[in-house]
């Protein structure tokens, strides 16, 4: 949330239909944690930088044919075989950029609130291990474990499965702290929120990125 405020802030000034519709963006990142509106103004955010990342590294369909008397014409170059010095080789044209990857479903460690409480009341945090699940070729789930192990056992049951088809990933109101990033994923009704820190800042932003990219019908 900390690393989106900036980006994010620009972006929405560059809006005058979502300022009018949701109001001032927040002049604080920490603001932002309570902020009404902050869920469907990141998803918005999300599609744009998904729009501009995809503009960026279009190649383009067509291109004039180059003018011949720009170019002098080039040596023949002799085979190899025929003991030619290989520096005098032409270098290699340069490969065009390849167009951008989807995000990878992610796999990894966090940690994740339980529904139970304890004797003192206070809410346990497991440490799960968490993959994303392709269903098909249109929906995915994040699905966590006990042990990594137990992920990989043919036919084995997770401890917990949550379908991402609609749902919402956003910032945690829990306070951030050195080793402690925190995250929800709401589902497509609302009517079940699953509540994850990560270890890291890094690592809390891919989860984010791929739970999002994988939300949206493909």
């Amino acid at each position: 949330m900390k690393q989106n405020h900036r980006p994010m802030k620009q972006w929405y000034a560059m809006e005058p239909e979502l300022q009018d519709k949701y109001g001032l963006f927040p002049a604080w990142w920490k603001d932002l944690q309570t902020w009404p509106h902050w869920r469907p103004v990141y998803k918005l955010y999300l599609r744009h930088t998904e729009k501009q990342h995809e503009n960026n590294y279009q190649l383009p369909t067509s291109a004039p044919a180059p003018d011949p008397s720009e170019f002098s014409p080039s040596p023949v170059v002799p085979d190899a075989a025929a003991g030619v010095d290989p520096s005098s080789m032409p270098s290699s044209m340069p490969m065009p950029m390849p167009p951008p990857s989807t995000p990878a479903p992610a796999s990894g460690w966090l940690y994740k609130k339980g529904g139970g409480t304890s004797m003192f009341g206070s809410v346990r945090w497991s440490k799960r291990w968490c993959m994303l699940n392709k269903i098909d070729d249109a929906s995915w789930s994040v699905q966590w474990w006990g042990k990594e192990d137990d992920s990989k056992v043919l036919g084995a049951a997770p401890k917990g499965e949550l379908m991402l088809s609609g749902c919402e990933v956003a910032s945690s109101s829990e306070t951030d702290n050195m080793d402690k990033f925190y995250f929800d994923v709401t589902s497509a009704d609302g009517d079940s929120i699953r509540h994850f820190y990560a270890t890291s800042e890094e690592s809390r932003a891919g989860w984010m990125e791929s739970i999002a990219y994988h939300s949206r019908a493909l």
